[in-house]
């Protein structure tokens, strides 16, 4: 349960990620949030969080994971 430790002239901190979008159902993401690269349709994870930050149900087939992250100053 340490969230925050000096050790000489190093700080090291767990905290929370700022989260990262997962895709569950390709087929369900609107096509407002899919990016056309030629044959291939691929997500567009900026406009997705953003989305879905504002109305989590707002993206069918997408949810935001958190973790976490290790910083080292």
């Amino acid at each position: 349960n340490i969230e925050k430790l000096t050790a000489g002239t190093f700080k090291i901190a767990v905290s929370l990620s700022p989260g990262s979008v997962a895709i569950d159902d390709l087929a369900s993401i609107p096509p407002r949030f899919l990016t056309v690269i030629p044959e291939q349709y691929v997500p567009d994870k900026a406009a997705i969080k953003a989305a879905i930050k504002a109305d989590p149900s707002s993206v069918p087939g997408a949810h935001i994971e958190a973790g976490f992250m290790l910083r080292i100053s």
